[in-house]
């Protein structure tokens, strides 16, 4: 229940982000609905929660790859760690699972956390799956939009360094 207060609160609170651009809030709107409706729910909340900084922060930010994990126990930290781990979750761009998987093993990517990149993983074989920073993508594609795409992952990413709690 707690979520759904969230959830709303959100709502009315991003609705005057940025009244330019309403087709934005439109998108991280079905977002966190989707992530709700999967049972993401707690990345859902995480996201809800800082989805105003990172907007402010990226105002050029045009399209973004979610990597959703069903499991994040990091909900309950404080706000800029909250914040930390959840850009270490966005890529800059909109990439697919075809896209990701073409890449090659080892590849660099950038994400919205400055100087924090995740790596692909590609499977030896076809029976592993494609891995980011060793989590494999459980569920390519939840949604997908022309400027948003999420891939549900089972837990968060393991960060190099246990991000500290300045901004």
């Amino acid at each position: 229940m707690y979520w759904y207060h969230s959830l709303t609160w959100f709502l009315k609170d991003i609705a005057t982000h940025d009244a330019n651009d309403p087709k934005i809030i439109v998108e991280w709107t079905r977002i966190i609905h989707l992530l709700s409706s999967h049972r993401i729910v707690l990345f859902a909340i995480g996201l809800n929660s800082v989805i105003n900084r990172i907007l402010a922060d990226d105002q050029s930010l045009s399209s973004v790859t979610i990597f959703a994990p069903s499991e994040f126990e990091f909900v309950a930290s404080s706000s800029p760690m909250l914040e930390k781990i959840v850009r270490f979750h966005i890529l800059p761009l909109r990439v697919t699972y075809i896209e990701l998987a073409a890449l090659p093993h080892k590849k660099r990517l950038m994400t919205l956390l400055p100087c924090e990149d995740l790596e692909i993983i590609n499977g030896a074989n076809v029976t592993q799956g494609l891995s980011i920073n060793g989590v494999e993508i459980a569920a390519p594609e939840i949604f997908s939009s022309r400027k948003l795409i999420v891939h549900e992952i089972p837990q968060a990413f393991k960060m190099a360094k246990f991000p500290n709690t300045s901004r």
